[in-house]
């Protein structure tokens, strides 16, 4: 019997699931990492973690599991900054922290990735202001929206850091999980 076997999640306020403790939080407020007002163009918010999380609770579940069993001591998130998806991760993320960066840049190219067989492009090259080259994959909210990844758009996305267990890197540094928690694209 592993040390999560006798956990009990349950469903909190804003929706997700949540270790009992956790449930006594009033109903949460979106965390947004991207100031959209700050571009030069319109830029619509595509793509946001929490959303996504509250729509598919298993997947939070399963990470938070994979967390607290000790059976598994270098697979998984650390926690450190709380459970994958819990309030306190979120609030943690908005504080900094969670160690959290935005880029944005130019879309050089759009394109397939994956071994199934070729669907549309699911991935970009971002072109970044110091010119460094950004691989992503395309995260959406809405299916439709993958149409407005195309050759020219701009696209901003904020991460989030979240510590593994494993440690150390391979530099000797902190080993991360990056996390895409917000993706948005230019609208014109």
């Amino acid at each position: 019997m592993s040390a999560v076997d006798n956990v009990k999640f349950v469903e909190c306020p804003d929706g997700r699931l949540c270790l009992p403790a956790a449930a006594a939080h009033a109903e949460c407020t979106p965390i947004m990492l991207l100031d959209l007002t700050t571009f030069d163009i319109p830029m619509k918010r595509v793509y946001d973690l929490e959303a996504d999380l509250k729509a598919n609770p298993e997947h939070v579940r399963i990470v938070q599991e994979l967390t607290l069993n000790k059976d598994r001591p270098l697979m998984g998130l650390a926690g450190r900054h709380g459970l994958f998806g819990s309030r306190e991760w979120f609030e943690n993320m908005q504080s900094r922290r969670m160690k959290v960066d935005c880029v944005s840049g130019k879309i050089l190219r759009t394109y397939f990735a994956g071994q199934d067989s070729r669907g549309p492009d699911n991935c970009f090259e971002l072109e970044l202001s110091d010119g460094t080259l950004h691989q992503e994959s395309i995260y959406v909210s809405d299916r439709k929206d993958a149409r407005l990844f195309r050759v020219g758009s701009t696209v901003a996305i904020a991460y989030a850091y979240d510590e593994l267990k494993l440690h150390p890197a391979n530099d000797d540094g902190v080993n991360y999980s990056l996390v895409v928690v917000e993706m948005a694209v230019s609208e014109t």
